[in-house]
């Protein structure tokens, strides 16, 4: 892989990881709020429930895809729901690397009979 030249991203792209960015945090919020039990960036989360959260969130973007196969017009909502989309396995792959961090610091246990 060569050299990254960040010049040549697109703004669409930066506006989307902010998007993503701000969407994270507005899921940290509800959580903090009691709306949700559990969110994808906890360390304890099951991946199959991260699974049914991320599924929920992609059901969602096949909905307003298919809203735009019945009516032939794309609704606003299919850039909200893929920040959504995004926002979630954001998460996950938060939640994996506070797991992979805390593996690393945790005691480590002697052999038997040391």
């Amino acid at each position: 892989m060569g050299r990254l030249d960040y010049q040549s991203i697109d703004n669409s792209v930066l506006e989307f990881s902010r998007d993503v960015l701000t969407e994270r945090l507005r899921q940290e919020h509800l959580k903090a709020a009691g709306k949700f039990k559990t969110c994808c960036s906890d360390v304890d989360t099951r991946p199959s429930d991260n699974l049914a959260i991320l599924s929920e969130e992609f059901g969602e973007v096949a909905r307003e895809v298919c809203e735009y196969l019945h009516n032939g017009v794309m609704s606003p909502n299919l850039e909200k729901e893929l920040v959504q989309v995004a926002a979630v396995a954001c998460a996950w792959w938060e939640g994996l690397q506070k797991a992979k961090e805390a593996r690393r610091l945790a005691p480590t246990e002697p052999p038997p009979n040391a």
